[in-house]
């Protein structure tokens, strides 16, 4: 017990180091100031983070390290995910196949992972009840520069936490936690429906997914963060079968909301799709814990896709991509100028110049 805690504070303590280093605020360009009447030629962006799910789950148990549990050996838990949208767009971290993706921050847990997504690089953050982090993250960066009004950024998550993590100034449409779940109720009643025949989602994810829904079929949002915590909730229960039908409802819902936004490409509206975890999960029995010292918790993955008719490419990498990437990443699919070099990750795809509508962002 003694080591461990010598060794938490040894990683602390680098954490603190580079947290000097990290906490410069990069010079930016300026805005775009990008009118209203441009607004429509922006992608609309919806990002999907499913709160610690294995690649062993997502895509089927490995060779490597076959999972303990019987999952069916020949069934992906999550085929759409895993082997529809790849053929749209990149994966990365898919076991033996495609470039790896890892942490940013190796602290192996969750808020430390979400600062690593939104701000571009690993953050001073070495627990769940971290403070927003110095200067401007995703969110922020992309409403500044395109100059798009506070309820172009929507984001709802099951997790309470997470809102003031991220929209720190409460700006932005944000819901997070049981919030999510009165939001619901608040868009029931203003309908005008009648409440009485509309019973509440029995868990925030539920309530989540069917705003992102009603929002998706006339969207007046530019950039929409929906954030999923039951997988990592069935994850420290130690309830596998809880868990995998929790992730097959995760892989419904990735499908109901991408056709969604494939409906809104045949109209004209383009769109971006990105969907990545947080941090992995333990191996074999320790597949409910994950921590900076728990091996597998490193293992992540990522997806994305960018508006039909966009030719682009990966970049080619010597090392693994750490999940810092979805913030330069979604800036190049949004025209916005992405801060570069060491301590910010390079974004994962490349946008191909004189390009024309021909095939789709893919392989």
């Amino acid at each position: 017990m003694c080591a461990l805690q010598a060794e938490k504070k040894i990683v602390a303590r680098i954490l603190i180091l580079c947290a000097m280093v990290l906490g410069c605020q990069p010079s930016q360009e300026a805005g775009g100031q990008t009118p209203d009447g441009d607004r429509a030629r922006l992608p609309l962006v919806v990002v999907i983070a499913l709160d610690g799910v294995r690649p062993e789950e997502a895509f089927g148990p490995i060779a490597s390290n076959p999972s303990p549990f019987d999952v069916g050996q020949n069934a992906p838990v999550m085929p759409y995910l895993t082997r529809q949208l790849p053929q749209t767009g990149f994966m990365f971290g898919a076991p033996e196949d495609g470039p790896a993706l890892t942490l940013a921050n190796p602290m192996g847990i969750s808020m430390p992972g979400y600062h690593s997504m939104f701000m571009g690089r690993a953050t001073f953050c070495v627990s769940n009840e971290c403070s927003p982090p110095y200067g401007q993250n995703f969110f922020e960066r992309v409403q500044e520069y395109h100059s798009l009004p506070d309820e172009a950024v929507a984001i709802y998550t099951s997790w309470k936490a997470l809102c003031p993590a991220l929209n720190p100034s409460e700006a932005f449409d944000g819901h997070c936690g049981q919030d999510a779940v009165d939001q619901q109720w608040r868009a029931f009643f203003e309908s005008g429906l009648d409440g009485a025949k509309w019973s509440p989602p029995k868990e925030p994810d539920d309530a989540i997914f069917e705003i992102a829904m009603e929002r998706l079929q006339a969207p007046t949002f530019q950039v929409l963060f929906l954030a999923f915590d039951g997988s990592d909730a069935t994850g420290h229960a130690n309830d596998y079968p809880g868990h995998i039908e929790t992730l097959k409802k995760f892989d419904r819902w990735i499908q109901a909301i991408d056709e969604q936004l494939r409906k809104l490409e045949q109209g004209g509206q383009p769109t971006v799709l990105l969907v990545t975890t947080d941090h992995g999960r333990g191996e074999g029995e320790l597949w409910s814990e994950h921590r900076w010292n728990v091996p597998g918790t490193g293992k992540l993955w990522l997806f994305v896709r960018g508006p039909e008719g966009l030719e682009a490419k990966r970049q080619p990498f010597g090392d693994p991509l750490t999940v810092a990437t979805v913030r330069p990443t979604l800036e190049v699919l949004m025209q916005v100028p992405h801060v570069s070099g060491w301590p910010y990750e390079r974004p994962a795809i490349t946008i191909q110049e004189n390009q024309t509508q021909s095939p789709p962002l893919g392989k």
